[in-house]
Parts: C-alpha cells; structure tokens; sequence
C-alpha cells in the first residue's frame, strides 16, 4: 500500500521504519560516525574507564544517534587477569520493547574471555529491518594485558559530509590526459615491458616481462660491461680454450710461457702438502744424519731357533726421539719341507711388522724377511722375534740388522 511520509494527512501517521528507509536510501545504509565534533573520540580516563566524547552516527543506515556537543560519557571495563590477556568490546546498543514498542540507544561492553591469546567476545549485530529487538553497532576494541588496559582500538567507520565529497570530487581529474591517455579503451598486451612511445604515450614494447626481469641486479650500463670483456683468450691460457686438458695432472707453463700438462699427478702433487721447507734440502739433512749400521748385543747379531718355538731378541733401548730402521729375516739352512716361518719386528711387546707364510721347494733354502722404520720416543723398547714350526732337530737361523735415522 501507498504512503505519505512527509505529507500533511490529518492525523499522525510518519513512522521510525519509514525515516529508517530513507535514511538508508540516502546515505547508503550501514552504520558509521559522521564527521561531527569529536566523533565519538574514545580516551582511556584511568585503570577501568573509558570516556567517549560527543558526535553522531547512523545506526545500520535507518537509526541516528549521538552525545550531545560538549558532553561525554564514561564506560568502566572490569580489571584484567594476570598472565592473561583480554579484549573487550564497547558497542551502541539498539533495544526496542516488543510492548510498547519504544527504542532505545545504549553504550555497551562486551566483556572477553581471558587467556593466553586475546579473543573478541561473540555477538550478533541483528538487523532494525527484520524486526530484531537488540542489535549492536561495535566502535571500540579495549585492549588489556594481565591487569592493564594496554590500548583502544577504533572499530567503526567515519562518513564524510556531502560537501567534503564535492571537494574532493572537484579535485578530481575529470578525463584521463598526458602519457596515459592510450592506455584506457582497452588492454596491454599482456606481459610485456611498457615504453614511451614517439608520441611520450605509454605504449608495449616487443620485449617480453620475462626478458625484461633480466635486468633485475644489473648495477651500470650493459654495454659498457661488455666492451671491457675480453673479447679472445690470449696470453698464457691460449692453449686450453679448445678442449679439455689430460685428467688429474698438475700444471706447468711450457717453454711458450703457455699452460701445459705435466707428468706429475695431482696424487703425486698432493705428496707435497705439509711439506714445509725444501724437499732436497731435508733428504740431504736425512743422510747427514743417518748412521751406521749397529748391531744388536744379544748373543751377537745371528740367533738359532729351535723347533716348535719362538725367540725374541732385543734389538735397542732409544734414548732421543727419533726413527729407527729395523731389518732382520729367518731361514732354514736346507730342505725342511711344508714347514712355516715367521719374523716379525716390535715396539713394546707390540708386533708392528710381519713376514710369515710356509712354503716349500724342494732342495732350495727358504727365508723370511722383514724391514720397517719404526718412531720412537726416549724410552721405547725394539725387538725382533722369530717362529720355528718345524719337526724335532729342525733349527732355523736368525738375524738382524738396525740403523738410526734423524735423532
């Protein structure tokens, strides 16, 4: 049905559903603070007040509201939790009596549930136009961290006045002008670097985006870059840019002054790590130092091994830090058959070199050998050790030589 709203009639008849459906129609709908005095401006007042000063708002587009100019109103928020932290919500709240059906309009707290992680407490703003009784329109989140309120946050949005929409719209461009002006009828085609045209418009180029982002970490002119490239290998590396070279050899400079591959490995090469002086030098150093030959003082240097046992001999004490060359071997005077032998060298009664085995050629004197350097320190004790396997009578003979080498 028909009706007046701002009509004379004869009789009362403008309702609040009608003003609310033209004031939505008007502004849009929603709710918001208009730009007003203080815009309902919130202030923290002490430990468990908020004050809202004065302004006015649109209450989802059918409802206005406001404080009066000058005045405020105070809102109290209950103390926090310790440890814990908490967000509370100040709304306007809407409330129409289902009876009567009297409006009211209300400031509101919603109080959250405290814990590790702030949340906003629940709610449901309802709707004025489908009759709900109690809606709510949110304007500030109250921040608090254990007993503290630590901030407000504005949760509402301002609506600019008609004439502040007609003074930014006047200071609107009315036409797209200028390097832009090509750009506005249709679309680029698609990904590729944008130029000036011969005319300054923005125009597309032929170089792809993908191309383009090569530029990306260039830090001066490419051109120039390339001109101080060397355009062909010359000097020494001339003779390796055709092909590979020889695998793991070490490298020489030719009788050209051209790299060459030598003869060494890179095996060989590596022998030289930790070498720190010259070779030739410390090799002269070693026989300087090395001496002559001594022999051991047990029962002379020529030992005899009975059958079916072993016998050690003591070769030497060392008295300095050094290097000892050990030789000694064992062997049957004649054909003793498929008999075994051992020599072996020692240092402190441990075995650190060995010659073993059984072996037989008939009529043919079979021996054993064994030569090893041994290190030594102040102390140490070398001896050298012979077995006899063979049947009874059976003897094999013994002996040995040393040497030291760089004390």
């Amino acid at each position: 049905m028909l009706y007046l709203v701002d009509g004379y009639a004869g009789t009362p008849h403008i309702t609040a559903p009608q003003v609310g459906d033209y004031n939505a129609g008007i502004t849009g709908g929603g709710s918001c603070v208009f730009n007003v005095g203080e815009k309902l401006r919130a202030e923290m007042v002490n430990a468990n007040t908020v004050r809202i000063y004065d302004g006015c708002f649109l209450f989802q587009g059918s409802r206005r509201g406001g404080i009066q100019a000058g005045s405020y109103e105070d809102v109290s928020i209950d103390n926090g939790t310790q440890d814990q932290k908490r967000n509370d919500l100040i709304l306007i709240k809407y409330e129409k009596d289902s009876s009567s059906q009297k409006e009211s309009l209300s400031l509101a707290v919603l109080k959250g549930t405290p814990g590790a992680s702030a949340q906003d407490p629940s709610y449901s703003e309802g709707d004025i136009r489908e009759g709900d009784l109690v809606c709510y329109m949110p304007l500030y989140r109250v921040k608090l961290d254990g007993i503290n309120m630590t901030g407000v946050e504005k949760l509402f949005t301002e609506r600019k006045s008609t004439v502040q929409l007609e003074q930014e719209l006047a200071g609107k461009q009315g036409t797209v002008t200028g390097g832009a002006s090509t750009i506005t009828g249709s679309n680029l085609t698609a990904n590729r670097a944008l130029v000036s045209n011969g005319s300054g418009k923005v125009a597309g180029s032929a170089v792809p985006a993908t191309e383009l982002g090569y530029l990306d970490g260039v830090t001066s002119g490419i051109q120039g870059q390339l001109n101080r490239k060397q355009g062909t290998v010359t000097g020494g590396a001339s003779t390796i840019t055709g092909s590979n070279l020889t695998a793991n050899r070490a490298l020489v400079s030719n009788g050209s002054g051209k790299v060459a591959v030598s003869a060494v490995t890179s095996t060989e090469l590596g022998y030289l790590d930790g070498v720190t002086s010259g070779i030739q030098g410390q090799i002269n150093g070693l026989s300087n130092n090395l001496k002559a030959p001594q022999y051991g003082e047990v029962s002379g240097n020529v030992a005899e091994v009975s059958a079916g046992s072993t016998t050690t001999k003591t070769i030497c004490t060392c008295q300095k830090t050094g290097t000892v060359f050990i030789w000694a071997r064992c062997a049957y005077p004649s054909d003793y058959g498929n008999n075994r032998q051992m020599v072996t060298v020692n240092k402190n009664g441990k075995e650190i070199a060995r010659e073993d085995g059984i072996l037989y050629i008939s009529g043919i004197s079979i021996r054993r050998e064994v030569s090893t350097f041994v290190k030594c320190v102040p102390g140490d004790t070398i001896t050298v050790s012979a077995l006899n396997q063979a049947g009874s009578g059976k003897r094999l003979t013994f002996d040995w030589r040393y040497a030291v080498i760089g004390t």
